[in-house]
């Protein structure tokens, strides 16, 4: 087989920067997540772009076409970017989670949430006590929530001790992992989003 001069690097340079901006778009979508890093207008569409081509099934990535000229979509793309026939967007997916987390999880302590001494849930007065031990627990006589309010790990078991005492009040029954999972993400969708001050 004959190759012609040039006809693999070329090869090679569009894979390489296909692989270039699949990397820049990860990288985007990580580090842009928090609204006060997207404080300028290039920073916001660069995280929509990147949202966009990951999880917009009609998203198509448009410098990079296929063999008939066309645009192609993301599964293309990667194809292009990893050098590989097959892909795996639910794993992509997965590792964009993963990765989220390992770069937002420890800034979770610069995020403030204000934990009361007391604070009502259906007009009804509950009260907040400091203790150092992990995790917290809700005196439902007394409406009395021990928990350390130093610590960041303190502020999500802050809402997840008042998601217990809304379930409680609304008489759901919900598996205590379920429970604990749902007030993890609930208060990781709080703090990335910046709605806690």
């Amino acid at each position: 087989m004959i190759v012609l001069e040039g006809q693999d690097t070329a090869k090679d340079d569009y894979q390489l920067l296909a692989e270039k901006v699949l990397l820049q778009a990860m990288l985007d979508y990580v580090r842009l997540q928090h609204p006060a890093h997207r404080d300028r207008r290039y920073l916001l569409e660069a995280f929509m772009d990147a949202a966009d081509m990951f999880y917009d099934p009609d998203y198509l990535v448009g410098e990079f076409v296929d063999d008939a000229g066309n645009p192609v979509d993301l599964e293309e793309f990667l194809k292009v970017a990893t050098d590989r026939d097959r892909t795996n967007i639910p794993g992509l997916h997965a590792h964009l989670r993963a990765s989220s987390l390992e770069h937002w999880k420890p800034k979770e302590k610069e995020i403030l949430i204000k934990i009361p001494p007391i604070f009502t849930i259906k007009s009804i007065p509950w009260y907040t006590e400091h203790h150092e031990k992990p995790g917290h627990e809700i005196d439902f006589d007394e409406r009395i929530i021990y928990l350390n309010k130093k610590t960041p790990q303190g502020q999500q078991d802050f809402v997840e001790a008042m998601l217990d005492i809304i379930w409680d009040l609304l008489e759901l029954k919900v598996a205590a992992k379920k429970r604990k999972e749902f007030a993890e993400l609930l208060y990781e969708t709080l703090v990335i989003n910046d709605n806690l001050k």
